[in-house]
């Protein structure tokens, strides 16, 4: 799928999520072997998205380089 094109960049969070999200760690939203997601609020303007978290041990170490 589209999320998935080696054609899109990668892009690395350089802040903590918490700098700009309230995540409510009790309303989870889903959750698999990779991920969690969370639903979370814009600290600013109150907006509730979702809020993806990868487990570190699954990310690869390469895909940084």
């Amino acid at each position: 799928g589209p999320c998935c094109s080696k054609n899109m960049p990668l892009v690395v969070q350089q802040r903590k999520i918490s700098d700009t999200y309230d995540v409510m760690k009790d309303a989870v939203l889903g959750e698999g072997s990779f991920a969690a997601v969370y639903v979370a609020y814009h600290k600013e303007d109150g907006r509730e998205v979702a809020v993806k978290a990868i487990k570190k041990r699954c990310v690869s170490q390469t895909a940084s380089s």
